[in-house]
């Protein structure tokens, strides 16, 4: 997590697990999990333009399906 994000947490349960194929990337697997974060400071890792938080009703659009479908079960 600290790579991707500048983030350290916690590890509280894990969310699901999720599959799709993508046109540029090939099949991906994506592991969601629930974690407390526990210090750091949010920036980009090296394969991404920025970090950002957002609240819950002003979400950009994701991606890839598999995230829409995590998104769409951590929202239930």
């Amino acid at each position: 997590m600290a790579e991707e994000t500048g983030l350290k947490g916690k590890y509280k349960k894990l969310i699901g697990v999720y599959s799709n194929k993508s046109e540029i990337h090939g099949y991906l697997i994506t592991i969601i999990y629930e974690v407390e974060i526990l210090g750091g400071k949010l920036c980009a890792g090296d394969d991404a333009e920025e970090a950002e938080f957002f609240m819950v009703n002003q979400l950009p659009s994701l991606a890839f399906q598999s995230h829409r479908e995590a998104l769409g079960e951590v929202l239930k």
